[in-house]
């Protein structure tokens, strides 16, 4: 049985969990790809010799593809995917 008392008045206590879990997640999605960003950048300009504006685009493009499909991900997936907390009766 889960609790589905209101917290706040509207939220539901697993709705308000749902997304406190979707917040990390997309936290941890942008701190990866700002690492993506950097180690692009690094590559793309000390191994291949480009101009540091140039590797700079390239680098940021290269992590906002990654960014745009992870938030998409992340955002429309099916909620009964994943199952937060369960309580066996």
């Amino acid at each position: 049985m889960i609790f589905t008392g209101t917290l706040s008045g509207h939220l539901k206590i697993g709705q308000n969990i749902r997304q406190s879990v979707k917040n990390i997640f997309i936290f941890l999605l942008s701190l990866f790809n700002y690492l993506i960003n950097i180690f692009v950048l690094k590559v793309v300009a000390s191994v291949f010799g480009y101009n540091k504006i140039f590797a700079q685009v390239i680098a940021i493009g290269t992590a906002s593809v990654l960014n745009f499909i992870g938030n998409y991900l992340i955002t429309f997936r099916k909620k009964n995917n994943i199952c937060i907390y369960s309580e066996i009766i």
